[in-house]
């Protein structure tokens, strides 16, 4: 008899918070390897590559500007990813869910005789709602039979997709959703630093539901509910209701995205922009762990790889799918670390059986 190998692959005990960081940064500095390499084939200097993307990120208040508004819709892209997470709910519907968004915040816009200071929270209110409406479905296919969310949520994102090429083509918002300016009032800072106010919104939304996930009973019964959703159930939590509860919060956090989104991106259309933006949330909310207040960093990092490498695909004339491309080099990266994070590999010696 002799010895031979399996490998088992086991989930860790415990999650080093450290370990964790390390990881999300290690897969954005891999994400950017890989991302070389893609420069590399377009025969574009490497070097030269990156500094095109520095520069359409941070150089110039215009750049800088972009950024911040991707960042900002990134966040709320994330939290919407990472809430759903939590219990295991794969909602890969932000595209579509933003689109609802910001159908339902251009639908208020469109309203004669609403006063200045209401336009702005009437527009959120309905993009949140126009999320979680889209998001509704679902979730309760989810939580009543058990059926696949990624699924589901994929096939809204087509719906939603074919809904906004309808009304491109023949429906009176069609110029608005083009990416024709849009007069949307964003007052918080003033019209000239209207980007930095959904900022500021963004990371107040982040620290909200930190807070509800932290010190609320909402959040307790969330976490319950992730760690063990059986035991939960025991304990006296109502499971079903917390999972649907999960979902519409999911759902119109990128609602409020793509209402947001009229706000802060007004040269572009909810047609071409968005489905990168929803796709790019769930990056965000691998690479901070799922942790509202990291998504905040995460995001940051996300939006200004991803309009630097817009910027740099239009420098040297390559297809803006470029970003696209990154943004699947970074998800890549992200799971590969979360992965070697939660689980382990071990080596078992186990004896051979003569025959």
């Amino acid at each position: 008899m002799g010895r031979r190998h399996m490998i088992r692959i086991e989930a860790r005990d415990q999650i080093s918070p450290m370990w964790t960081a390390i990881a999300a940064v290690a897969a954005g500095v891999l994400a950017l390897a890989a991302l070389a390499i893609v420069i590399a084939g377009t025969r574009t200097p490497i070097l030269r590559g990156f500094e095109l993307i520095a520069t359409g990120a941070f150089g110039s208040l215009a750049a800088l500007e972009q950024t911040v508004a991707c960042m900002a819709l990134l966040i709320l892209a994330g939290l919407a990813a990472g809430l759903a997470l939590r219990v295991k709910l794969y909602n890969f519907g932000a595209p579509g869910q933003m689109q609802a968004g910001a159908l339902a915040a251009l639908a208020v816009a469109g309203a004669v005789g609403l006063p200045a200071g209401l336009m702005l929270p009437l527009m959120l209110a309905a993009g949140a709602c126009g999320g979680a409406i889209l998001m509704l479905v679902p979730a309760l296919l989810w939580v009543g039979r058990g059926t696949d969310t990624a699924v589901i949520t994929l096939l809204f994102n087509a719906m939603m997709a074919i809904v906004v090429s309808a009304l491109l083509t023949g429906s009176p918002a069609g110029p608005a959703l083009a990416g024709l300016p849009i007069t949307i009032p964003l007052p918080l800072f003033g019209p000239e630093l209207g980007a930095y106010a959904g900022l500021f919104l963004a990371v107040l939304v982040a620290v909200l539901v930190f807070f509800m996930l932290d010190f609320t009973l909402w959040g307790f019964d969330i976490r319950a509910t992730a760690g063990n959703p059986v035991a939960a159930g025991f304990a006296g939590i109502p499971v079903t209701a917390v999972l649907l509860r999960v979902g519409l919060m999911s759902g119109a956090l990128a609602g409020l995205a793509g209402a947001l989104m009229l706000a802060l991106l007004r040269s572009r259309g909810i047609a071409d922009f968005l489905p990168g933006l929803g796709y790019a949330g769930i990056v965000v909310a691998v690479l901070a762990a799922l942790s509202p207040l990291a998504v905040v960093f995460a995001a940051l990092f996300i939006g200004a790889v991803l309009t630097g490498v817009e910027s740099m695909s239009s420098a040297i004339g390559l297809s803006a799918s470029l970003a696209d491309a990154a943004i699947g080099l970074m998800l890549i990266m992200a799971l590969i670390g979360d992965a070697l994070v939660r689980y382990r590999v071990r080596w078992i010696r186990v004896k051979a059986v003569a025959a």
